[in-house]
């Protein structure tokens, strides 16, 4: 009887204890409102550089089709880097989270990019420098014309040294359709399946 009491106050203490903690601890950065200025539905996680967080929604922005953000880890400072816009030199619809490399970020798109069948990009912390390194063009119509790829790329990119490794949802087109793992280099070059 004695051991049952003295665990139960010591989980009553921690009990209050801990709810005390996370109701003090809570505060709101950001509340996403879409529009041209705003991202809406964020993807993946936050990616961490000193006291900035890093981030992508799917939608908002310029075109409705995805943002890159920064802000603050004291919710100051919200700015939206890069508004995607689609088509052949942009992506649409990032997902999965940002990767960071010294003052690189690269990310993916599940679709846009020359085949509108995604992209893997990199761009700058401060915004500056967007690039597509690879679009993907993994459908069976293409597979004559580009080789083997995949499509629509899932998930985050993970690195290793200069080299990024990734996938797709779908396969290189010739035979399969249920995805592959590539790798590209941070320079856009070396793409694999």
């Amino acid at each position: 009887m004695r051991i049952s009491r003295n665990l139960l106050a010591v989980a009553g203490a921690l009990l209050l204890g801990g709810t005390a903690f996370s109701q003090g601890q809570y505060s709101l950065l950001h509340n996403f409102t879409g529009g041209a200025n705003d991202g809406a539905r964020p993807q993946g996680s936050l990616t961490l550089s000193g006291s900035t967080l890093y981030g992508m929604t799917f939608c908002g922005g310029l075109s409705d089709t995805g943002t890159i953000f920064k802000i603050n880890t004291d919710g100051t400072g919200f700015v939206v880097l890069h508004s995607f816009a689609g088509g052949t030199a942009d992506g649409r619809g990032p997902n999965g989270s940002l990767t960071l490399s010294g003052t690189v970020l690269y990310g993916m798109t599940c679709t846009g990019g020359t085949y509108d069948l995604g992209t893997v990009f990199k761009m700058n912390t401060d915004g500056t420098g967007f690039t597509v390194l690879h679009s993907f063009a993994g459908s069976p119509v293409l597979y004559a014309i580009v080789g083997p790829d995949g499509s629509n790329p899932y998930g985050s990119l993970t690195l290793s040294g200069t080299t990024l490794y990734g996938m797709t949802w779908f396969g290189d087109g010739a035979a399969d359709r249920f995805g592959i793992i590539f790798q590209i280099s941070t320079d856009g070059t070396g793409f694999i399946i």
